[in-house]
């Protein structure tokens, strides 16, 4: 499975790289957003699935990057990890077909759908 990550925070990267890296998973993690978006706009149906911070310090560029992926991987799952939600960006997500799991409890589900340990 490809899964592309992009989390600012390079600790919680780190994570959920080791979480999820296997012989099944080829990983294309991010932690610059520029690279990030970058990588994003190249893509064309090569990303299974799209795990992407929603977090306030990163909250509009992960709805950014997730329009980004979904217009080109329009069949890829497309998941922003946040801590919170805003009601304008929900619209966003509903358009697109994004799916938001909340921090911390939705990073064990993570886990157990896409993760390798």
């Amino acid at each position: 499975m490809r899964i592309f990550i992009y989390d600012d925070d390079p600790e919680t990267l780190d994570s959920l790289v080791t979480y999820l890296s296997c012989e099944n998973n080829e990983l294309y993690p991010f932690v610059n957003l520029s690279k990030a978006i970058k990588f994003a706009r190249q893509t064309d149906n090569s990303i299974d699935v799209a795990i992407i911070d929603g977090g306030f310090d990163s909250g509009e560029a992960g709805v950014e990057i997730s329009v980004i992926l979904r217009n080109n991987n329009p069949d890829a799952r497309i998941i922003i990890l946040t801590g919170f939600s805003e009601p304008s960006v929900m619209d966003i997500l509903e358009k697109y077909n994004i799916e938001l799991y909340e921090k911390p409890q939705d990073v064990s589900r993570l886990i157990d759908e896409f993760g390798c340990i």
